[in-house]
């Protein structure tokens, strides 16, 4: 799977919506780092799940044991980035093939080296907006 940079609805099964919030639908499950390892506790049920997602933002990058808890509990859907920090770099991408897109926070893109920003976005795994069909 290509990594991709993607702007994201995501419905955090922790959280209720607000009523006349915005919706996308139900079938992105996103959770949240903190506790990925009960990650089973919060899934709804597999008919109501697509892709899930994590937001890891408050970590430099996904561990090894993130990727594979998401793994584990997606059986067989894909798995993404909700929210991250720091641009995943390349290496991460080829140690963890199973991200099928990441999404990075405005506010931290200052926070990143722009060389590696560059390096993740110019990839040939990583979609950007151009590559994308309208």
């Amino acid at each position: 799977m290509r990594a991709r940079r993607s702007e994201q609805c995501a419905a955090n099964t922790r959280q209720r919506r607000s009523p006349g919030s915005a919706r996308c639908g139900d079938r992105n499950w996103n959770v949240k780092d903190s506790s990925i390892t009960g990650l089973r506790d919060y899934w709804p049920t597999d008919d109501r799940v697509d892709v899930a997602s994590t937001d890891i933002w408050e970590k430099a990058a996904p561990s090894q044991a993130d990727h594979d808890a998401m793994r584990q509990v997606a059986a067989g859907r894909p798995i993404a980035l909700g929210e991250v920090g720091a641009v995943p770099a390349p290496e991460l991408l080829d140690a963890q093939p199973d991200w099928s897109y990441f999404m990075l926070w405005a506010e931290y893109l200052d926070q990143n080296d722009p060389a590696e920003v560059q390096r993740t976005c110019w990839d040939d795994r990583v979609l950007v907006l151009d590559e994308m069909r309208r």
